[in-house]
């Protein structure tokens, strides 16, 4: 079913995703065109992910970070390539695609994508990679939902 969406401020690009009309800009007369549903992407090549972020929770800054790493690495935002992960522990929280016989938590897993970089130890206000600090504060992925988390110190791919 469409849904209608009403998008006042956008810094990114829209991009069309499932279906529905949406009417872009405050102004007289704003445009509105029929389309799929919209997600906000970067105007960058860089997606964030802060578990404590109370902003949008769409990936675009470290305001509007995403919550939870599986939100990040499953967009569908064209051209990014590289995911900066804010101190905190992240857990898988999707079985892998294709999985035939997943059926518990147990099955969780994060699916890495080609070509895209995942980086850790932010505090979750650098605006560039080289003010991270690797050591502290740790960015940390669970390995599984049952298993002590893996410190990220290193690019991932």
């Amino acid at each position: 079913m469409p849904f209608n969406s009403s998008i006042s401020s956008n810094s990114g690009v829209v991009q069309n995703l499932n279906g529905g009309i949406f009417t872009i800009g405050s102004g007289n007369p704003a445009t509105t065109f029929a389309g799929t549903l919209s997600a906000c992407c970067p105007s960058g090549n860089t997606l964030f992910v802060n578990v404590n972020a109370t902003g949008l929770n769409n990936g675009t800054s470290w305001t509007d970070a995403f919550t939870d790493l599986q939100s990040a690495l499953g967009s569908t935002c064209l051209g990014i390539t590289q995911i900066w992960v804010a101190k905190g522990t992240y857990k898988p929280s999707a079985h892998p695609t294709g999985c035939t016989g997943c059926a518990t938590a147990r099955d969780f897993t994060f699916l890495l994508k080609d070509g895209i970089s995942l980086y850790g130890g932010f505090a979750s206000t650098e605006p560039l990679l080289s003010q991270r600090n690797i050591a502290i504060p740790p960015s940390s992925v669970a390995t599984s939902v049952r298993q002590a988390a893996l410190t990220m110190y290193t690019t991932w791919f």
